[in-house]
């Protein structure tokens, strides 16, 4: 029950936010917005089309998408991914992907129910080196897979929320302004608590900016 009101009063809300959205909401999220920084190095937009959707690389051990294909699932495995983190509630493929010789997790989480506790079994599965390297997926790769992502920015990389979030809504993955619960997920995610559960004392990448205010992207309008 309380998943269903939680749900219809975020339908309410969007339903809100959306009778200006039409005209607006392609400048609202316009890619220039996103800073500088998360164009270098070739790590997080480096797509490849095709069998595996809305593919990304977020570090070196760690990569994000939609659902795979059945060839997709080759690819991965010719990339060398050992194990595949499956975020959706369906599970069809988990026979293809063990016959592929992958470690399998389903992980099934909601858009409008990823709370920290969520957040820190999801990080010790993919800090885990014997795991590694990692393929994250939920159906369209944007909204739970975002927000874990944004979360393992966070946490892991040392990034700044503002820019965890930024690249979560407008680094072109396919965020679904209708969650903007999960802005606030990353806004009063308590790092500290969950570095020191999944086990994290010293991070080595740098803070990449020195802002920790957060965009407001609850309503697109």
């Amino acid at each position: 029950m309380r998943r269903i009101i939680w749900f219809n009063l975020l339908l309410l809300v969007a339903a809100g936010a959306s009778v200006g959205c039409a005209s607006n909401c392609a400048d609202s999220f316009d890619l220039s917005k996103v800073p500088n920084h998360l164009h270098l190095d070739g790590i997080t937009l480096v797509e490849l089309e095709g069998d595996l959707p809305n593919f990304h690389q977020i570090s070196e051990t760690v990569y994000r998408g939609a659902q795979p294909r059945q060839q997709g699932l080759r690819e991965l495995r010719e990339l060398g991914i050992k194990t595949i983190v499956n975020l959706r509630d369906v599970q069809q493929d988990a026979d293809a992907i063990e016959s592929f010789g992958f470690a399998y997790h389903h992980f099934p989480t909601q858009p409008w129910e990823i709370d920290e506790d969520a957040i820190i079994t999801f990080l010790k599965e993919v800090t885990d080196e014997s795991a590694q390297p990692v393929f994250i997926h939920c159906h369209h790769g944007s909204d739970r897979t975002g927000v874990l992502c944004a979360a393992y920015r966070v946490v892991v990389q040392d990034w700044s929320k503002q820019d965890a979030i930024e690249e979560m809504t407008v680094g072109g993955f396919g965020y679904h302004p209708i969650w903007f619960n999960l802005v606030f997920t990353i806004e009063n995610l308590d790092v500290e608590r969950v570095r020191s559960a999944i086990g994290i004392e010293n991070i080595d990448q740098p803070r990449l900016a020195q802002s920790d205010e957060v965009p407001d992207v609850s309503n697109p309008t």
